[in-house]
């Protein structure tokens, strides 16, 4: 109990609930998004041949290729319809054979920017694709 003056007491509760109203109000904490997040890649996209299909008996190289460039160009088209603006395409180290199909199908593409995708998660096996968004008006 606390006496407050010509006889009044007031509970250290009843204090506090006093005290509590007259502060002004505490600003809720905004969660605020990290730049590493904000860039985050949208979409990944793994072209090993075996995220692609359960077996490859009887393929040639050729033929592996050739899948994994339809699945890059589905994918890419896929993003672009979407308005997905980065893709991560998972191509592996291995010779580069796939890595320059890749860019070869990129330069194909006008509103596309390509570059090495983020060393630290997928090594120097993976290439980021920026799409810039065609503004509609």
């Amino acid at each position: 109990m606390v006496k407050v003056g010509d006889g009044i007491r007031v509970s250290n509760f009843e204090a506090a609930q006093i005290k509590k109203e007259k502060e002004p109000p505490k600003r809720k904490a905004i969660k605020t998004i990290k730049s590493k997040e904000r860039n985050a890649p949208k979409m990944e996209v793994d072209l090993h041949v075996s995220q692609l299909i359960k077996n490859t008996k009887g393929m040639g190289n050729f033929e592996i290729l050739n899948l994994q460039l339809a699945t890059a160009k589905r994918q890419l088209e896929f993003a672009i319809q979407k308005r997905i603006q980065k893709v991560v395409f998972i191509h592996g180290v291995g010779e580069g054979v796939l890595k320059e199909e890749l860019y070869y199908l990129f330069k194909k593409y006008d509103n596309l920017k390509w570059y090495d995708a983020d060393y630290q998660k997928y090594g120097l096996g993976a290439t980021e694709v920026y799409i810039f968004q065609k503004v509609n008006g």
